[in-house]
């Protein structure tokens, strides 16, 4: 009974993982994604959970990919680390009040409240419409993170 009990344990993982993996348009799409920031100059890498990181004006970003029916699900993505005294109440009305202003925007905290981001998502079927939108959406998420800064700071 253990051992049948370890084994559906390991199937269960087993699928888990194989549900996380990206397809293989999707992993092309990511190694054009990433040459084509590397090409404007942001030194991207591919972080431990497979996202695309880069610095721009200083500061780090990350785009997440996800397989989503026929198109890839990509979001670029700028975390805060949050280090003060607000409680988590605090915290998801400065969120709530900054996605009121920026509706397409997400703003949120993880779990743990230990992180605030700021997320543009859009779905694509090629590198190429990644490519077109990639300034306008870097540029909105820092304008969100500039006004989520601004937000918390005066708090």
């Amino acid at each position: 009974m253990k051992k049948l009990s370890i084994l559906f344990i390991f199937a269960l993982i087993a699928s888990f993982a194989a549900n996380a993996e990206l397809s293989q348009k999707a992993l092309n799409m990511r190694s054009q994604i990433k040459s084509y920031i590397n090409s404007l100059g942001y030194s991207p890498y591919i972080d431990e959970d497979g996202d695309i990181s880069f610095t721009y004006d200083g500061s780090s970003y990350y785009m997440h990919l996800q397989d989503y029916k026929d198109a890839v699900a990509v979001s670029i993505v700028k975390g805060f680390s949050n280090d003060t005294d607000l409680s988590h109440s605090t915290i998801d009305k400065l969120c709530w009040s900054i996605q009121q202003d920026y509706i397409l925007v997400k703003v949120y905290p993880t779990t743990s409240y230990k992180t605030i981001r700021v997320e543009v998502e859009a779905l694509y079927k090629t590198a190429a419409q990644v490519k077109q939108f990639f300034d306008d959406n870097l540029t909105v998420v820092s304008i969100v993170a500039d006004a989520l800064v601004e937000r918390y700071s005066g708090m």
